[in-house]
């Protein structure tokens, strides 16, 4: 099988599945990470959105609070004292300009956009854990 990888959704996920099957895990994980980066769907995009800054807070943990607290009260934090919930979540955030640039420049227009969304939804987010509640 000649560059699987630069096949459509539908084939390729036939080929990931035989090569499940008959290689090892590596290239499989390596087909499935660049066939949905090529994918220009705003769904993506959006669930790209929403899950990296999950990431970004836990980086945001490892360096600038894991000296100070363990990562259940890092926890605890988003749940009681917004104010300083809000300043983490927007730190976390951050990370979301990483694929936003890569999807643009590579003129993937619409899963950019469902990463903008989801920004923006989460700055919503923020705005209201520092303002309202």
């Amino acid at each position: 099988m000649e560059n699987s990888c630069n096949e459509d959704l539908f084939t390729a996920t036939k080929v990931i599945l035989y090569k499940f099957y008959t290689q090892n895990a590596f290239s499989t994980i390596y087909c499935v990470i660049f066939i949905n980066m090529k994918v220009n769907k705003p769904i993506l995009g959006f669930i790209i959105g929403l899950l990296l800054p999950l990431l970004g807070d836990m980086i945001v943990y490892f360096i600038l609070f894991r000296t100070q607290m363990n990562f259940s009260e890092y926890l605890q934090i988003f749940k009681y004292d917004h104010t300083d919930a809000s300043k983490a979540m927007s730190l976390g955030l951050l990370i979301n300009i990483f694929p936003f640039i890569y999807y643009t420049n590579k003129r993937l227009d619409n899963t950019a956009r469902g990463i903008l969304s989801a920004t923006i939804l989460y700055f919503v987010v923020i705005v209201l854990l520092k303002y309202v509640w």
